[in-house]
């Protein structure tokens, strides 16, 4: 049941409602990200800076949470509605998302 509620608002999150994929863009700090979701909404196609990465679902209390390795580093993407925030490395440093 928790699984069936976070996948419907990954979906509700997605702008490819309509069964198209689009990016969607955000500024994180000093990072360009682009995102598209996997048609299941388990995977996240991200491209950071230029470097794609894919980022896998995973549990979160609350909104949807990505995760996976850029460039050797840890990265995490949280969401809730259009908001999203990107933790990096280690220690999780909290990068705010905007749209461009």
């Amino acid at each position: 049941m928790k699984k069936a509620m976070m996948l419907a608002s990954v979906i509700g999150m997605c702008a490819a409602c309509d069964g198209t994929k689009t990016n969607t863009q955000y500024l994180c700090g000093n990072y360009d990200l682009e995102m598209s979701m996997s048609d299941d909404g388990n995977v996240m196609n991200a491209v950071v800076s230029g470097d794609a990465v894919d980022l896998v679902l995973s549990p979160s209390a609350s909104g949807a949470k990505y995760v996976g390795m850029w460039n050797s580093t840890n990265i995490i993407l949280w969401g809730k509605g259009n908001l999203w925030t990107m933790f990096l490395g280690p220690d999780e440093t909290m990068i705010e998302c905007s749209i461009k």
